[in-house]
């Protein structure tokens, strides 16, 4: 008896847990974001509106996820993620941060980045890549590549 009772609570604990992530990407995909069917989005993450996001990607804790970003599928984003796509030209020296511009970050399906990875705006990821914990990415990634360091470089080829 007391098992059923308790099987029958998680039950209903995982149903209302399934409805609130329903709810939260609903809340995205209203506001602008595209967000693939499958995908996993931590609450603490910020997207915001413009952003794409492929299906069956894991978008964990206390990521920030830009506009201008494109997120392939089967992507996995490890917590504190940051990909951001807008940056500033470099202006006088009465104020270094000069004009805003834009430009685009796109991540190929299969890629995995590790926690505390930070994406600079204009950079590609291939498929398949995989980008070590602690990485800033500022120039383009090959597919199949482990990159890892500041600024982050290859290190490893990896198979298909």
């Amino acid at each position: 008896m007391l098992n059923t009772l308790k099987q029958l609570k998680h039950q209903h604990f995982l149903k209302q847990k399934t409805k609130r992530r329903a709810a939260r990407i609903e809340k995205f995909r209203a506001s602008g974001v595209t967000i693939g069917d499958g995908t996993y989005v931590h609450p603490s993450s910020e997207i915001l509106p413009g952003a794409q996001i492929g299906s069956g990607c894991w978008v964990n804790r206390d990521i920030f996820i830009d506009r201008a970003a494109q997120v392939g599928d089967r992507v996995y984003l490890g917590p504190r993620v940051t990909l951001c796509t807008a940056s500033h030209e470099m202006g006088p020296s009465r104020q270094r941060a000069g004009e805003n511009i834009e430009a685009p970050i796109v991540i190929g399906d299969g890629a995995w980045l590790g926690q505390n990875v930070s994406v600079i705006a204009g950079v590609t990821i291939g498929a398949g890549c995989m980008i070590a914990a602690g990485a800033v990415v500022v120039s383009d990634c090959e597919p199949n590549g482990l990159y890892a360091g500041v600024p982050a470089r290859r290190i490893k080829d990896l198979g298909e």
